[in-house]
């Protein structure tokens, strides 16, 4: 058996400034900036694989941190600020899954497995907007989401060069909020959570004493509520 554990830090800094009415003139600018932190941590075990059969069992969690500011200034033709709108966006993120797969051979040509997951996602997130200093719009909301994933795949070696395969799969993405946009209403804050299911199907082959190789495919992949 092998025990693996990764720790995971990640975090950026972004800003950016830009002369936003593209003129000679300094009359309309406007800034991003953005702040993200995350911790991950992931421990998976994993069976021998000599024998008959095969898995491997684990876990996943994250939490992450997220800050974008924006700000929007318009000055008139003598330098003078006439407005100043501002916004800003947090979000914070906690998840976490279990997840295991096993494989089973039946002889040397075929293989048969299957896999699932476990996801629970939360996120809390607000955005404020303000225009001259005063708040005009706050942004609230909350998502606790969690799910199954499963998936199968059968493997056959017709020989030792041709293998025929085929899968079929579900996934998921969890909802989220719309933090960059700042005339988003609150009916308009949340994305929906996006899911996926794929069949695929194909063989691959060594050809001429295996100096040509041939691999084709067949899938098909049906998205709802697909996140842009």
């Amino acid at each position: 058996h092998t025990l693996t554990a990764i720790s995971g830090y990640s975090s950026y800094s972004f800003d950016k400034r830009l002369d936003s009415d593209f003129g000679p003139a300094n009359r309309l600018g406007s800034g991003f900036a953005e702040q993200f932190d995350q911790f991950s941590q992931e421990i998976r075990l994993v069976s021998p694989t000599d024998g008959a059969l095969e898995y491997i069992v684990g876990g996943y969690f994250h939490v992450n941190d997220y800050d974008l500011t924006g700000v929007t200034r318009t000055l008139s033709t003598a330098g003078v600020l006439v407005s100043n709108s501002e916004r800003f966006f947090r979000q914070e993120n906690t998840a976490w899954s279990g997840f295991g797969s096993l494989t089973y051979k039946f002889g040397d040509a075929l293989r048969v497995s299957g896999s699932i997951r476990y996801t629970s996602d939360k996120k809390d997130a607000n955005q404020d907007t303000r225009l001259n200093g005063a708040t005009i719009r706050t942004l609230t909301g909350k998502r606790d989401e969690s799910g199954w994933d499963p998936s199968v795949n059968l493997q056959w070696n017709v020989t030792d060069g041709a293998m025929l395969y085929a899968s079929w799969g579900q996934g998921s993405k969890a909802g989220g909020f719309i933090g960059g946009q700042g005339a988003t209403l609150q009916a308009q804050f949340q994305i929906e959570p996006e899911s996926s299911e794929t069949w695929e199907a194909g063989v691959k082959l060594a050809l001429l004493d295996r100096k040509l190789r041939v691999n084709l495919a067949l899938f098909n992949t049906t998205f709802t509520n697909l996140q842009v």
